[in-house]
């Protein structure tokens, strides 16, 4: 059973992280800024979260990676592995939190998300013909 709660715990983080991802897409202007501009979204979340390691933090940045997706993917797994009978297998609110930011990457990258590359309003002048 605490199998298939990993599963169900893995499957919606994926879903809330690419989902999200997919609207962060709108953002970026070239391929060349892709992986800045990800990285710079990405590992703050994961560093704050603990993933690598608890680190001093004030008490409202704590507060804050409850809310981001990687903390509740993070509580939600080990509660999944250290389940004891009696107690839920995910804990409701790291579901909640992690179908919130599925539930709204998706609409954001319904909204946002084009197959059209985004081009800048900018020109560049055209080369003189010797």
């Amino acid at each position: 059973m605490a199998a298939l709660a990993i599963l169900a715990a893995l499957a919606l983080a994926a879903f809330a992280w690419a989902a999200t991802a997919t609207a962060v897409t709108s953002i970026i202007p070239t391929v060349e800024a892709a992986a800045p501009i990800l990285m710079l979204t990405y590992f703050p979340i994961i560093i704050i979260s603990g993933v690598l390691g608890t680190i001093s933090e004030p008490h409202w940045l704590s507060n804050l990676a409850t809310y981001l997706p990687a903390q509740p993917l993070i509580d939600a797994m080990t509660q999944a592995v250290r389940h004891t009978p009696g107690a839920a297998l995910l804990p409701a609110r790291d579901v909640i939190v992690l179908a919130c930011w599925a539930v709204g990457g998706l609409l954001a990258a319904v909204l946002l998300f084009r197959w059209e590359p985004h081009r800048p309003t900018r020109r560049r002048a055209a080369r003189a013909k010797p």
